[in-house]
């Protein structure tokens, strides 16, 4: 097993000064302070004692991957698929990152360091609060206080289910009011599932970062997942050199979920205005279809059907989209995106010919060719043993039933 220095030494992070000089004479090691490593920090005075925070401000003219920091973007149909106040602005976010003692939450996890970020007219502020000590908690929960007077959403990447609670634990233990209770919350992990579901095998902040912002971390990088280990090592040692991975990593999710935002906004708004692929095309109106604008679904599911993508996801895009032609009983443009649906052998499509067939236009033996196509493509997919049994029950009880009313049928 790699011990903490070695994985320390992989990502380029000198310990010290605990270097040989050739000739075989040892530097003494020394403990690195973090204010003499990050000489750009302060140590903030607050009624509950000093508080140490590094402040960095970005251009908004520059670019953050294939992105410019600030953008000009229309947030209406973004806020109206998470629900937000009409009221929102830009300049009323915060944006919020903590880096933890474990990933756990609960009384035990400690959040060492708070990253908050702002647009303040065309350019995005980042401000960064350390724990030099543990101790230091009140202080810095004091001063992020002071920060986010007169902000009303905050955003983040999972922090519904981790930041946001874990800050409110801190608070509490400390008897201090919860910092991020009144504001609205947009968790772009929640928007990042819907819109790249199709599109990217997973959802994690790096993943995006590198697929959707076209954004890669320099070799400052270190791994989420060391980020504890680091925090603990400081502690145990005093030498603030082994931290100083986690300032870049944090300042980076910080500036991506900024820039996210604007992004995710734009995508929503119109897929077009960033020549997005049909896949986004059609995760924006399936969204769109789930709120209740049907018009803006159709329109944009005509369009995310023009471009290629996966089998798959185009049967299911043919089914979601005749669902919605069903629901107004638009039969003949239903019946079009099944029957293409069926042709990349899809049971759902032939179930809902069958069902169209028998039930509103009664032509029976029209129904009964469906199902017998569903039996064969049943056939074909070599399904497992008991979804195999439990389809053709299904196709063999409504065969029966067709052939019974077309017998009845030709009676009459």
């Amino acid at each position: 097993m790699e011990s903490l220095s070695d994985k320390l030494k992989a990502l380029g992070v000198k310990l010290g000064l605990d270097q040989t000089e050739p000739s075989g004479a040892t530097i003494k090691t020394t403990q690195a302070d973090i204010t003499e490593l990050l000489p750009e920090g302060k140590l903030i005075p607050t009624i509950h004692g000093e508080t140490f925070w590094v402040e960095e401000v970005y251009s908004g003219t520059g670019n953050h991957g294939g992105f410019q920091v600030k953008q000009s973007t229309d947030f209406s149909s973004m806020l109206e698929m998470v629900g937000a106040d009409a009221a929102f602005d830009l300049e009323n976010c915060v944006f919020m990152d903590t880096e933890t003692t474990g990933l756990a939450g609960g009384t035990g996890t400690l959040a060492f360091m708070v990253g908050l970020g702002f647009f303040r007219g065309e350019d995005f502020y980042l401000y960064q609060g350390f724990l030099r000590d543990p101790t230091e908690e009140l202080a810095m929960l004091t001063y992020i206080a002071g920060l986010l007077e007169g902000k009303n959403t905050v955003v983040t990447y999972n922090g519904k289910s981790f930041d946001v609670p874990l800050m409110h634990t801190r608070c509490t233990l400390n008897g201090f009011e919860k910092l991020f209770a009144p504001m609205y919350h947009i968790d772009l992990l929640h928007l990042a599932r819907k819109l790249w579901k199709y599109r990217l095998p997973s959802r994690t902040l790096g993943m995006v970062e590198n697929e959707i912002l076209g954004f890669h971390r320099s070799a400052e990088e270190v791994p989420g997942w060391m980020v504890p280990e680091l925090y603990f090592e400081y502690q145990k040692t005093g030498d603030a050199t082994v931290v100083l991975p986690v300032f870049y990593h944090n300042a980076m999710d910080i500036l991506s979920l900024g820039v996210l935002l604007q992004v995710t906004a734009s995508l929503l708004d119109n897929p077009a205005s960033l020549d997005s692929p049909g896949v986004d095309t059609v995760s924006v109106a399936r969204m769109a279809a789930e709120q209740g604008n049907i018009e803006k679904a159709v329109l944009l599911y005509e369009q995310g059907l023009q471009d290629d993508m996966p089998t798959e996801v185009y049967v299911e895009t043919l089914l979601r989209f005749a669902t919605i032609y069903k629901r107004d009983k638009l039969w003949h443009s239903a019946c079009i995106l099944w029957e293409k649906a069926a042709e990349k052998r899809s049971l759902c499509a032939c179930e809902e010919l069958a069902k169209y067939y028998e039930h509103t236009m009664k032509e029976y033996q029209v129904a009964i060719q469906w199902v017998n196509r569903g039996f064969k493509f049943s056939e074909e997919m070599k399904l497992g043993g008991y979804e195999r049994t439990r389809m053709e029950k299904a196709w063999q009880h409504r065969l029966e039933r067709l052939l019974d009313k077309w017998a009845r049928q030709n009676k009459s």
